[in-house]
């Protein structure tokens, strides 16, 4: 792989292709377990002229759903979380849920359970109340029968989250600090509530009706929980990503697990587990008001694409990281997008 020519026809592309449709962000690419190329474009904070940095913090959004699973595959392996056993008999609040319902259908997104509440409904003072929420569903119809199908929902990884809280006797954001984010030296990723200060958070923009950049509205990082509060820079997921490849903090026996996917759907545990052309490849992403964040990696081309944007814009990241794809690894990338986070839920 002649990584200077290719760089250089990445990055010409990507300047041209970022400020074409206004987006700014930082990308990582990998190859053999090191960057080969890095790039930042654009503002944390437009009206300050502040612009991206190696300290920007990024929200995660949904990339904090693979950092969950993490936590629940450390309890499974120290015999503290059954992964099979039935999620009405594993956490009180959702006793009244349907029996057929496993932690795993959680973990794999094929529970049926609809989405819970959006996070702009709720206000700056307004209490969270999960066992309301969950209580909520009670009574209501599944979109599926159980492990039949499967349907990316933010109410999975919130349940996950009270069961690492549960059986950990912890509070979700010290037991992944503790656990996980220190152990791989993500070291400065953060749990966002309502009232957290954040150096170097990056302001996230949405586009007006016109087309110009403004500052994306207020959203209830509390209400987001486990399925998507963790804040911090793109260096700290690129070590998550080292985790992925290394197969570190989980024995060898468990990340195949986790890479494992289900019968029903296109999901492993804590990511898609997808058929990407001729290969495999593991992805998540992560979005919602300002942000569009995506993670994909190529085990057998041991190719890896990170790209954290605080521009909204949800064609981005899929096609920054096809031309990524085609130019580095030489193949036409043919694959169609692939549906999964659009924002954790809609007004």
């Amino acid at each position: 792989m002649d990584i200077t020519l290719k760089n250089e026809q990445f990055e010409k592309f990507l300047i041209d292709y970022f400020e074409k449709e206004k987006v700014m962000g930082s990308i990582i690419l990998s190859y053999q377990g090191k960057p080969i190329f890095k790039k930042h474009l654009g503002y944390q904070d437009i009206e300050n002229n502040v612009p991206i940095s190696d300290k920007t913090r990024f929200r995660f959004y949904s990339l904090t759903k693979p950092l969950v699973a993490t936590g629940i595959m450390l309890l499974y392996e120290r015999g503290i979380v059954d992964i099979y056993a039935p999620l009405y008999k594993t956490l009180d609040i959702a006793k009244n849920l349907d029996k057929r319902i496993t932690v795993l259908d959680l973990l794999h997104h094929t529970s049926g359970l609809p989405e819970i509440a959006s996070a702009l409904t709720l206000s700056y003072n307004d209490t969270v109340n999960f066992d309301k929420e969950i209580k909520s569903l009670e009574g209501q119809p599944l979109d599926f029968d159980p492990s039949t199908k499967y349907f990316y929902r933010n109410t999975n990884y919130i349940l996950l989250s009270l069961i690492i809280e549960k059986y950990s006797d912890e509070k979700l954001d010290k037991f992944l600090t503790e656990n996980v984010l220190k152990p791989l030296g993500m070291d400065t990723v953060v749990f966002e509530y309502n009232d957290t200060e954040i150096p170097n958070k990056s302001q996230g923009y949405e586009y007006d009706e016109k087309g110009n950049l403004i500052k994306g509205e207020w959203v209830n990082m509390h209400r987001i929980f486990g399925a998507g509060f963790a804040v911090g820079r793109i260096s700290d997921f690129y070590k998550f990503y080292e985790a992925v490849r290394e197969k570190k903090l989980l024995k060898e026996e468990t990340w195949k697990l986790v890479f494992t996917r289900a019968k029903a759907g296109r999901f492993g545990i804590g990511c898609m587990v997808l058929n990407y052309n001729d290969t495999i490849c593991y992805q998540h992403t992560g979005g919602h008001i300002g942000f569009r964040n995506i993670h994909r990696y190529f085990p057998n081309e041991d190719f890896d694409m990170l790209m954290l944007c605080n521009v909204a814009n949800n064609n981005v990241r899929e096609e920054v990281l096809r031309k990524a794809y085609e130019i580095y690894l030489e193949k036409e990338d043919n694959m169609k997008n692939i549906e999964m986070d659009k924002g954790f839920a809609t007004k």
